[in-house]
């Protein structure tokens, strides 16, 4: 079962997109990046050969909507698997959306001013 109380059966998806806590960590960011990249669903996070991004995109921003995605893809599961690890394996206590999202927005601005 999910370790953050849900009735579904743990999978990857599930953990890193299903998952109510999943959806509240990736919100803000899927809203931040529509205005470029639009809606964007599981498959085009995990594979972003099915992501075709509009001309205008394409010519401004080039392989830089790549690396935005893949940045934050990988922060955003790498702080849902270490939440599902701490409470598993630990014991502590599952934080809140509102904590992963922060520490995902650290991770980013870090990257962002190397």
């Amino acid at each position: 079962a999910c370790v953050h109380g849900c009735p579904s059966r743990e999978t990857g998806g599930h953990l890193f997109w299903d998952c109510t806590l999943a959806q509240n960590v990736w919100n803000p960011f899927l809203t931040a990046m529509a205005p470029i990249y639009g809606a964007l669903t599981w498959r085009t996070l995990l594979y972003t050969d099915a992501y075709d991004p509009p001309p205008v995109e394409k010519k401004t921003y080039q392989l830089e909507l790549f690396t935005l995605i893949g940045l934050v893809r990988a922060i955003v599961f790498r702080q849902l698997w270490l939440n599902r690890n701490r409470v598993l394996y630990k014991a502590i206590p599952n934080v809140d959306a509102v904590t992963i999202i922060a520490q995902v927005s650290s991770f980013l601005h870090l990257k962002s001013t190397q």
